[in-house]
């Protein structure tokens, strides 16, 4: 077993990131990478990342560390191993673990991988929440939203981010994540009165706390497709999967 990691975590670490020979480990993450190709501080990147998860600990109440039964790993994968292409991939049913783009490591970006960890580091908190069992396909939903106020909280850009989920759900746009999210965005603003105050409240960690709370209670039993208009996406995946109700989500 490798310094600081358990079992479950060294077996993640090797079988799904054989590329990435170093690691560094957090409280509550492993960040694995390639030494012969990795540009960077890694131990600094592995604290922002923590910084990440700390928030979003603050902001759920939970800790998936604790349910899961391991720390996240995050790491590089090549295509050739079934990477994530351009984008992240996190999976709890493959371990907890973020497959991160091997394509970040060749063009480098100062913003990555935090940036995409701003939508990742949302799932396996989703997954250990209230929500999940019965709205298991709003996650996507749940972690764009997320992610507006925890790009700001990192210093990147979380009310651009906000107002483009704003957009797609008055558009009705029919993808997996972003109309909900949108959704969520206009629903938190309503209930505190802050409509057209919009970019200050991406920043009210109290308030959207709050909200997520509300969240937890009211649709721990309750299909949010009652309340909120589902996606083609989503709708599909409920019928699919005997999750309803279903509405008609271009209604």
């Amino acid at each position: 077993m490798s310094d600081g990691l358990n079992d479950h975590e060294d077996f993640i670490r090797i079988s799904r990131f054989p590329s990435c020979d170093m690691f560094e480990v957090t409280e509550d993450l492993i960040f694995a990478y390639p030494s012969s190709e990795f540009v960077g501080n890694a131990a600094s990147i592995a604290n922002e990342l923590e910084r990440e998860m700390d928030y979003l600990k603050n902001i759920t109440g939970l800790n998936p560390r604790e349910e899961l039964g391991s720390k996240v790993v995050v790491g590089y994968r090549r295509p050739e191993e079934g990477g994530a292409g351009r984008k992240g991939n996190w999976s709890g049913d493959d371990g907890n673990r973020v497959f991160l783009s091997w394509g970040y490591l060749e063009d480098f970006d100062k913003d990555e991988p935090m940036d995409i960890c701003s939508h990742e580091l949302v799932h396996p908190f989703f997954f250990v929440s209230p929500l999940h069992e019965i709205n298991e396909f709003w996650g996507e939903g749940f972690c764009d939203f997320l992610r507006g106020p925890l790009k700001n909280f990192m210093g990147l850009e979380g009310n651009e981010w906000w107002r483009k989920k704003v957009k797609e759900a008055r558009d009705n746009k029919q993808d997996r994540g972003g109309n909900a999210a949108g959704q969520l965005v206009i629903r938190a603003c309503e209930w505190f009165g802050v409509v057209n105050e919009m970019d200050q409240f991406v920043d009210n960690q109290a308030a959207i706390t709050e909200f997520v709370s509300c969240l937890f209670d009211r649709y721990a039993h309750l299909p949010m497709s009652e309340e909120f208009r589902p996606t083609k996406w989503i709708t599909e995946k409920e019928r699919r999967h005997s999750k309803g109700p279903f509405r008609d989500s271009s209604a």
